[in-house]
């Protein structure tokens, strides 16, 4: 599903030519391109070395620690960067580690920043919209009024902020996870 969403993003731009774009990859030139796995197989992820190389781990939080450790194989050049896009919903996966670890430059950019919802309108196709986030707010929470504990405050009211509100709209890690008896705010 990935490369598909790849595939139609690269012939949208129009930057390059049709025979450049494949089923997963778009190449420039033998030195120069993109490629695609799929994460099953941790095997699939390793063996791409060159002295500049951009790792981008889309929805990492369901990416498994043996691919993720393959992945940074590849970053052994000094110019080598990974970066990890994801929800935070998943504690138990590497994201969250890594975060907790001190040792990754973290970016956390809430649904309300995004500029579809800046603007006011869709500038950005297909991403987050006004109308997704009323219907996320609407579906995932209640509404709350300013004294009660733990709220957000979005379009002049006031929501609990849910463990999927927390984590699929603000991009926070959520008090507790949903599996567990202790809740992280609880860990020290």
């Amino acid at each position: 599903a990935c490369s598909c969403g790849i595939r139609k993003q690269a012939r949208a731009t129009g930057l390059y030519p049709e025979k450049q774009i494949t089923t997963t990859s778009i190449k420039l030139d033998d030195k120069h391109y993109a490629v695609g796995i799929a994460p099953g197989q941790p095997e699939n992820a390793q063996g791409f070395h060159a002295p500049t190389v951009l790792i981008a781990v889309h929805e990492a939080t369901g990416v498994d620690r043996d691919t993720i450790d393959a992945l940074m194989g590849n970053a052994t050049s000094r110019d080598a960067q990974i970066i990890m896009i994801y929800n935070p919903i998943d504690t138990s996966s590497y994201p969250f580690t890594a975060e907790e670890s001190g040792q990754w430059l973290v970016f956390s950019i809430s649904a309300f920043e995004h500029p579809n919802v800046v603007a006011g309108t869709e500038v950005i196709p297909g991403c987050v919209t006004v109308e997704w986030l009323a219907d996320r707010l609407a579906d995932w929470s209640s509404l709350a009024t300013p004294e009660d504990k733990n709220t957000i405050e979005w379009d002049g009211r006031y929501y609990h902020k849910t463990l999927l509100v927390a984590s699929r709209i603000c991009g926070e890690w959520s008090e507790a996870d949903g599996d567990g008896l202790i809740s992280l705010a609880s860990r020290s």
